[in-house]
């Protein structure tokens, strides 16, 4: 009988320490892309609500406190719209499996 990769591997989960590693790992070569690079001043410039002028003779901390507050609520209104869109496709496919007979048979 022959055994599975996962069975040879008496050294713990590298496979899946690789694949973490690998997924986090490719996310900073994307920021120097050159078509990338030129958005992110237009991003910190949106996401502060102030001018990228402002940036350069501005208060520091302001500045600052502004970033950091308005991308905290930026991410946890990103994070919460998909959030939700999890949850009711979950609970749509709840109620699909329930009629999972009935759609079969209309389907074909």
């Amino acid at each position: 009988m022959e055994e599975c990769a996962c069975q040879r591997n008496k050294g713990g989960n590298h496979h899946v320490t690789n694949r973490i590693h690998n997924s986090f790992s490719g996310r900073p070569a994307i920021l120097p892309v050159p078509c990338v690079l030129p958005l992110i001043p237009s991003y910190v410039s949106f996401i502060t609500g102030i001018s990228f002028d402002d940036f350069k003779t501005g208060d520091k901390a302001r500045i600052r406190r502004l970033t950091l507050i308005n991308s905290f609520a930026f991410v946890f209104g990103f994070s919460t719209v998909f959030v939700l869109l999890g949850v009711s496709s979950s609970y749509v496919g709840k109620i699909f499996a329930v009629y999972y007979d009935h759609i079969r048979v209309i389907g074909g």
